[in-house]
């Protein structure tokens, strides 16, 4: 036999057991050299690493603990890994292109570093190249914390005679005296072997020293993992303080302190240096809150000696007098000095514990740099000036979201009216939304609303009042978490260029309350009433909230976005507690009602107070009576006296609920000096500045063609200079910016990273596609008739420099139904318009279940009913790239994503080469004769040597951007545009809401897939059918007469039948989430960004002048 050595050629996978890629290294003559990329694409993913050890933090584990499978099966290939666990040694992490603190937090997460050296040697080569990964399944820190005893088994040590030595001397320049601390090398801080002291306050201003008992994991994550144990008072060791003094600032034989003014706030003096100003020219009122002191000025050396921010911004108490001399280019202003920060300290003196009075003396300093000031040690040159990239106006997206945060959610009464005095909660929900109710009895004002807007945002006035606005009709609907609430959706329209009819819009989410309260049942009253008891309650006694510790942040955080936090990971950082009273009161609700509460953090935001924000705290309340009597009959099976106490109650119902509501109430949270701080602190300035993009926003930019030129950044007021450090493009749809600002107030200095851009993403396009068509706009094809349909074409990819428009989910349409009225038909996908042929790609790793094209030979197809080639994959959730607060509000408790696509082109989707598959056809008759084809997708089974049907049995593996399928031409999907269907389902049994609790639902496919077996004769197709268009049949019947029937404004009850009626029906109240609680449906653009709120938007009747 011939030797042979490594080459490499395309190789079908099939053909290859334990294989999964269609491009392999393999065994050939020849003399040609395999290079890396060769090496990588063969490798992928065909190799594992585990955790065997379960009980270990990622601080503590060793080699012998990780495993690294390789399952490529071939021999000239090795893999050798290496833990990089050891912080102690930062060097090691260099070439991984990881910081020391990225890699800390992950291991506070509970995933460890390790490097892969992956090697290919043969005779002719030897080549090999790193690879780092983390890998999870180490304890992480909530784990870990949940192993170490709080036991007190130590005793406490007497301190009360020591005395501390400094660690550094004072220098007469230091006046920021809160970082001057005692040396601690004189204590033994160790108690035991795991236990020991840590320092919480070493502060020589006070004198105080206080010590904390502590017990850790393990000696290795001691600086990481421990909790504080209980004492019942605190150890605190009483020091001499060091008080600071005015003396060096007025030693005027010595030094200089020279006057800083800051006229960069006031517009008198817009484009004018101090240096082209006469003394006299500034006024004793252009002085206030602008004048500073500058750096001292030794006057032997001549050079400057640097004091702290906040003592310099601060030391000024007031100005009594100014003198000003235009020939000499100085000021003298006689002012108050006043040792800064030093409000409410208290130091223990010989009278034991004393409030400090901070030193206040009266003295004159000099301001100059003006106009013929020839000293040049009192130039004004320490000011920063602005680039002209920051300015004060911002963008019309930034001020819809703006709008649509503050608006979201809150009344509808001051536009949205009811005529004739009706009492709305004598107005049943049905009654509102059947009969053309809206239309006979309510009033939308839209001068109001734009007035109501005005009320927060006068400063936008002039937009606002440009903008249209347009109630969302068929997504009027209850609060799923409050039914209490009526939603009336309202979009606010900003129109962005006529010419193109292009326009951006926000739909505000307004409520009517209690809309319908007096038609419930008695329970539901009841109900209701008591959770507005509960929360008047709360209000008296405020909740308690805890923040967290700096490592359980950085375990829960890893540099997400606050926006972007799930609630979970929130409730970990704000941990709310309730007092004896409120717990009591629980209690009792759950005895005599069998209610169960949650009362969590739901989100937080930040406005212009620096160390504060706002969250929101949801309380809800469950009626779990009808769960409770289900289960204890279960239980009173085996003991008749069997009874449930509320805890025993929330462990085994586990949030499960058909019947609870919950509110919001706010309440104001200081972060200063919390373990929260530097996250906090970063995520507030962050929220407060502005990025606007000319003629665009962020949902129509590729980063990765960044241009500082077309940025500008928005300055809050409560900064006194922003400057844009540096950025850094993360992807095509996200970038990092870094910001240095000076606070107005206090003018501290702050350096932070504002993320921006539409955060994760998948693609469902191949990736250059997508990045080259960034302009995706929304097409609204709503009012389209099927017998308009055919005049869309192809002119408006050219018209808009893009070959990809998106548009659909949730949008009535018309043109499924023979000339209706008003569109009344949902949508249920997502259309991408885009070339015939365009490739489709897999988003993520996952299994095809079934590619099926579906022949009806017996029924001709009309217009607007083509499905063309069907696909169906399943992806596994915790594989998928989604941000922590979409994954838990889109897919909790969700095992799988099916993602579904339609109006595929048959011939290159069934001969796709990247996929190695083939087709057959089945053909079938039903007992009425009607005849229809399948052609399903097959692939090669190696053991049967044959190609067998891909189905959910038997499905075929996909890698992340592998080609999957193909666009198909107009006569695949109704006779219009070329474009993909694309359809989202989750997995699972359990609808969650906004207030914590879930409603078990069917699983759309669990069933449905059992069908989809061509080799059965119970086959049926549409198991793998991907869900396109819904409607009511009460919609349907009201195209065949208009008419509607009067009815009474205050019941909502028929008063005149519509025979007799002149009132016509004109819309449908139909929403979507109604078809996301029963199917699990979810819209496809929260996987790939091709369509956000953000997102450009036109109206395709417009643009083709289309009368419908």
């Amino acid at each position: 036999m011939k030797k042979i050595f490594f080459k490499k050629f395309l190789i079908p996978t099939t053909f290859l057991t334990g294989i999964s890629t269609s491009m392999v290294l393999a065994s050939c003559t020849a003399n040609d050299s395999i290079s890396q990329s060769d090496v990588e694409n063969f490798v992928a993913n065909k190799y594992s690493l585990t955790i065997t050890s379960t009980n270990k933090s990622a601080f503590d584990l060793e080699s012998s603990d990780i495993t690294l499978t390789n399952n490529t099966n071939e021999t000239k290939l090795s893999f050798e890994s290496t833990l990089l666990n050891d912080l102690e040694n930062p060097n090691a992490f260099i070439s991984s292109g990881y910081s020391l603190d990225a890699v800390t937090n992950k291991m506070l997460a509970g995933e460890v570093l390790v490097k892969v050296k992956i090697t290919f040697k043969d005779s002719k080569q030897t080549l090999s190249y790193d690879k780092y990964l983390f890998v999870k399944g180490a304890l992480n820190y909530e784990r870990a914390l949940e192993q170490i005893s709080d036991k007190i088994d130590f005793e406490l040590p007497n301190l009360a005679n020591v005395t501390l030595p400094l660690e550094k001397n004072i220098s007469k320049y230091n006046h920021d005296l809160g970082d001057l601390k005692y040396n601690l090398n004189s204590l033994n801080l160790q108690l035991n072997n795991n236990t020991k002291f840590i320092v919480k306050t070493n502060n020589a201003l006070t004198g105080i020293v206080k010590l904390v008992p502590i017990r850790y994991f393990s000696s290795k994550s001691q600086k990481f993992l421990y909790k504080e144990l209980p004492l019942d008072q605190e150890l605190v060791l009483h020091q001499q303080q060091f008080i600071p003094t005015l003396d060096v600032v007025l030693d005027t034989k010595q030094y200089l302190a020279p006057l800083r003014v800051d006229l960069s706030q006031n517009t008198k003096f817009a484009n004018r240096s101090l240096s082209e100003l006469n003394p006299s020219e500034l006024k004793f009122e252009d002085l206030q809150n602008s004048l500073y002191l500058g750096d001292l000025i030794d006057l032997k050396t001549n050079q400057s000696i640097t004091l702290p921010e906040f003592y310099k911004h601060n030391i000024i108490e007031s100005i009594n007098s100014i003198q000003t001399n235009d020939n000499d280019g100085q000021m003298v202003v006689n002012l108050t000095l006043r040792l800064p920060h030093l409000d409410n300290v208290q130091y223990f003196s010989t009278q034991g514990l004393t409030n400090y009075e901070s030193q206040r003396v009266k003295t004159q300093l000099i301001l100059g740099g003006f106009k013929n000031d020839k000293s040049s040690i009192v130039a004004n040159n320490d000011i920063p000036q602005e680039a002209n990239n920051i300015v004060t106006t911002t963008s019309s997206s930034n001020v819809l979201n703006d709008i649509l945060e503050a608006f979201d959610y809150t009344s509808s009464s001051e536009f949205f009216t009811f005529k004739d005095q009706v009492n709305i909660q004598n107005l049943a929900f049905r009654d509102f939304a059947n009969n053309n109710y809206i239309k006979q009895h309510t009033t939308f004002n839209e001068v109001a609303l734009k007035d109501l807007l005005k009320t927060k945002f006068n400063n936008y006035a002039s937009l606002i009042n440009s903008l249209k606005v347009r109630i969302r009709y068929h997504d009027i609907r209850q609060r799923e978490g409050n039914k209490n609430q009526t939603i009336i959706p309202i979009d606010l329209v900003h129109v962005i260029d006529s010419n193109k009819y292009l326009y951006e819009f926000r739909t505000v989410n307004f409520v009517v309350d209690n809309l319908g309260l007096n038609t419930n049942n008695d329970k539901w009253i009841q109900l209701s009433s008591s959770l507005d008891n509960l929360i008047n309650d709360i209000k008296q006694n405020p909740l308690n909230v805890t923040l967290a510790n700096k490592f359980l942040t950085a375990s829960v955080v890893q540099n997400t976005p606050v926006e972007q936090l799930s609630v979970s990971q929130l409730n970990k950082l704000f941990k709310v507690s309730l007092s004896e009273e409120l717990k009591n009161q629980l209690n009792t609700l759950w005895e005599e009602n069998k209610y169960i509460s949650n009362i969590f953090v739901s989100k937080v935001r930040f406005d212009a107070n620096v160390h504060k924000l706002k969250a929101t705290i949801r309380v809800a309340l469950s009626d779990n009576a009808n769960e409770y009597n289900q289960l204890i009959k279960q239980i009173q099976k085996e003991d008749p006296q069997a009874s449930l106490t509320l805890v025993q109650a929330q462990e085994k119902l586990q949030n499960t609920s058909r019947s609870n509501l919950g509110k919001d109430i706010e309440i104001t949270l200081n972060y200063a000096n919390s373990g929260l701080e530097n996250y906090l602190l970063n995520e507030q300035l962050a929220s407060l500045v502005k990025v606007n993009i000319a003629h665009t926003n962020e949902a129509h930019y590729n980063f990765e063609k960044f241009n500082l030129a077309d940025f500008t950044f928005t300055k809050p007021n409560n900064f006194s200079y922003l400057q844009l450090v540096s950025h850094k493009v993360i992807d095509a749809k996200n970038v990092d910016f870094t910001f240095k600002a000076i606070d107005a107030t206090n003018q501290k200095e702050y350096q932070f990273t504002k993320h921006f851009g539409l955060g994760h993403f998948s693609n469902i396009f191949e990736e250059e596609f997508t990045k080259n068509n960034i302009n995706s706009y929304n097409f609204i094809a709503g009012p389209l008739t099927k017998q308009n349909l055919s005049k869309v074409n192809a002119q408006i990819f050219s018209l808009y420099g893009s070959n990809l428009l998106t548009g659909g989910y949730d949008e009535l349409r018309g043109f499924y139904a023979s000339s209706p009225s008003f569109p009344y038909q949902l949508h249920l996908g997502e259309d991408y318009l885009a070339p015939n042929k365009t490739a489709i790609v897999a988003p993520y790793d996952g299994e095809i279940l079934g590619i099926v094209y579906h022949d009806n030979v017996s029924k001709a197809n009309d217009i607007a009913e083509g499905v063309g080639t069907t696909l169906l994959m399943r992806v596994k959730v915790e594989d998928m790239n989604l941000s922590p607060k979409d994954k838990e509000l889109y897919f909790k408790d969700s095992l799988y994503a099916y993602i579904g696509v339609i109006h595929l082109d048959q011939e290159q989707t069934f001969n796709n080469k990247a996929l190695n598959i083939s087709s057959k056809e089945i053909e079938q008759t039903d007992s009425k004769g009607n005849k229809t084809i399948d052609v399903y997708a097959t692939k090669f089974d190696a053991q049967l040597n044959d190609y067998v049907a891909i189905t959910p049995d038997n499905p075929l593996k996909v890698t992340k951007n592998q080609i999957i399928a193909y666009i198909g031409d107009t006569h695949e999907n109704g006779g219009w545009m070329s474009h993909a269907h694309v359809s989202v389902i989750v997995s699972g049994e359990r609808n969650w809401n906004e207030n914590g609790f879930w409603a078990p639902k069917r699983d759309y496919y669990e069933s449905r897939l059992k069908t989809y077996n061509p080799d059965s004769p119970r086959f049926n197709w549409s198991g793998i059918r991907v869900p396109g268009v819904a409607f009511n049949s009460g919609d349907l019947s009201k195209q065949r007469n208009l008419q509607a029937p009067k009815v009474d404004p205050q019941s909502g009850k028929v008063i005149i039948p519509k025979e007799d009626s002149d009132t016509l029906y004109s819309f449908t109240i139909f929403p979507i989430e109604a078809q996301e609680m029963r199917n699990g449906l979810r819209n496809p653009n929260i996987l790939f960004k091709l369509r956000t709120k953000e997102t450009y938007a036109f109206d395709i009747s417009e643009l083709f002048k289309i009368n419908n």
